[in-house]
């Protein structure tokens, strides 16, 4: 466990085991979780709003709390219980992703790989980008604000499960689109 402040400018990296941050910290080098969890509580932090951060085969459980992040990559990972903010991106690179909090911000999200599952009634306004591999929606899942755009392409394909769906529009240059209901404003 982590209650003192970390700061500086060294990147702050979770490799195995679980670290639980319950202060406030400062350092602005990156968060990498790479094989290990982090759980956030309290005043706990990722360090600086700027931060990159990747999840790759790990964890994330914000523990309730809203974070704010610089770019932000998934690599087979998990991010829970929070929500998590970003003006810069969202991006699903490869592996199997379970996102279960919410995505916010002004960032766009991207699948560029592999198989992501979203949980969770995102709220970011950048809109949806599937260029490759699946984008599901689960449960309360959405993809981000309802004024989104929706873009499809390559072999990209967007799973909507059995939710209903709207985004302001659908663009498809190739890719799938499966299951479920969606409303958009333009179809192109």
């Amino acid at each position: 466990n982590v209650s003192a402040s970390l700061g500086g400018s060294a990147a702050v990296t979770a490799a195995a085991g679980t670290t639980l941050f319950t202060a406030a910290n400062t350092y602005d080098g990156g968060t990498i979780l790479a094989g290990g969890t982090i759980v956030l509580s309290g005043a706990g932090t990722l360090g600086a709003s700027t931060n990159n951060l990747t999840i790759s085969n790990s964890t994330l459980n914000l523990g309730g709390t809203t974070q704010t992040n610089g770019v932000v990559i998934f690599a087979n990972g998990t991010l829970t219980n929070g929500t998590l903010s970003s003006a810069s991106s969202f991006s699903s690179v490869n592996g199997t992703n379970a996102i279960a909090a919410i995505l916010a911000g002004t960032a766009a999200f991207t699948n560029v790989s592999g198989l992501t599952t979203f949980y969770s009634n995102n709220t970011y306004t950048g809109g949806t980008f599937v260029n490759e591999g699946t984008l599901t929606a689960s449960g309360s899942g959405t993809f981000g604000a309802s004024t989104n755009v929706l873009s499809i392409s390559n072999t990209g394909t967007v799973d909507l499960g059995t939710t209903t769906q709207s985004v302001g529009a659908l663009t498809m240059n190739g890719g799938n689109l499966t299951n479920g209901n969606l409303n958009a404003t333009t179809f192109t």
